[in-house]
């Protein structure tokens, strides 16, 4: 008899929405009510010790409207500022899109040169940095989840002595720890961000801190309400259009094959008996002694083929 318990768990519902989804990470990463999971997130990420930590942030309007009409609008999942007026630009990327790293330099030029909108006073320029986070591989090359873009001498291999402009891209398929395998707080932020939804309650290892309590709080699908739920579904949907279309195009495809396959060989079937049938009457007219041009009439077959058929006999 199956065991019950196993049936159970085998059926068992997530508990947790994906994190990985436009509603659910702006919810996540860019909530108001829930700015300690921001912070905690963005120390971890860029490894913040003692005072460097960030302790304070506020978030921007993520729509930047734009200034002229020669320049394009911009959409940042999760744009804030910290305590000393730092910029940091958070962005969720599922898909893979064409010129991704030219719009990310895009929205990191585009704000740190919206810093001196009325005046020339460079040294009041802070840093920009942005973290995207990517549910592909964008750099094959390397194996490192996260890799950090600044200013180098290219000959040397000196940083520039200001880093105002930083670009991490994190690749989350190359992230493979389990959940027994986390070490740092960086594992653990890359295990949310890859696995809440296929856990069924907060990882024991991440229960001692209140920032991933509260982060999997917002996930949790029972405190959403119903139009929220069905916004995230809704929005699931739209995001797997294109992998359904392919799907089907791939599909298509594999019957149309198997449709022309099928009548390819019908034809051929047909014309194999045919031909069967116009060498048996030329055979039975060859051992008659008939002229060749008249089976040739009679049967369709070339000078060659009756010449080959001649030697059968």
């Amino acid at each position: 008899m199956p065991d019950a318990h196993a049936k159970n768990k085998e059926i068992a519902m997530p508990t947790y929405l994906s994190p990985k989804s436009d509603i659910t990470f702006k919810k996540v990463f860019g909530n108001e009510h829930h700015k300690i999971v921001t912070i905690s997130f963005l120390n971890s990420i860029l490894n913040l010790k003692d005072d460097k930590r960030i302790t304070e942030i506020s978030f921007v309007d993520t729509a930047n409207v734009r200034e002229a009409m020669s320049l394009k609008d911009t959409f940042i999942d999760v744009h804030c500022v910290d305590g000393i007026g730092n910029h940091f630009l958070i962005e969720m990327q599922v898909d893979s899109q064409a010129w991704f790293i030219q719009r990310a330099l895009y929205y990191l030029s585009l704000v740190f040169a919206r810093q001196l909108p009325y005046g020339i006073n460079y040294h009041k320029l802070v840093p920009v940095i942005c973290i995207t986070i990517l549910n592909h591989i964008k750099f094959p090359e390397h194996n490192n989840v996260m890799s950090h873009y600044v200013f180098i001498e290219k000959n040397s291999l000196q940083l520039l002595p200001e880093q105002y402009l930083e670009l991490y891209f994190i690749e989350l398929p190359k992230f493979t720890k389990t959940e027994d395998q986390l070490e740092t707080e960086i594992d653990e932020w890359l295990f949310f961000m890859t696995s809440a939804q296929d856990v069924q309650a907060v990882p024991q290892k991440m229960k001692k801190s209140k920032e991933f309590q509260e982060a999997f709080h917002v996930l949790d699908k029972m405190k959403w309400t119903e139009a929220e739920f069905f916004a995230y579904l809704a929005q699931l949907d739209k995001a797997d259009k294109p992998r359904r279309i392919a799907e089907a195009a791939r599909q298509e495809g594999e019957l149309k094959g198997k449709i022309e396959g099928k009548i390819e060989g019908r034809i051929e079937g047909e014309l194999q008996g045919e031909l069967k049938k116009a060498e048996a009457v030329a055979l039975h007219g060859l051992q008659k002694g008939l002229d060749l041009s008249l089976i040739q009439e009679l049967t369709g077959l070339s000078i060659e083929q009756l010449e080959a058929l001649r030697k059968k006999i």
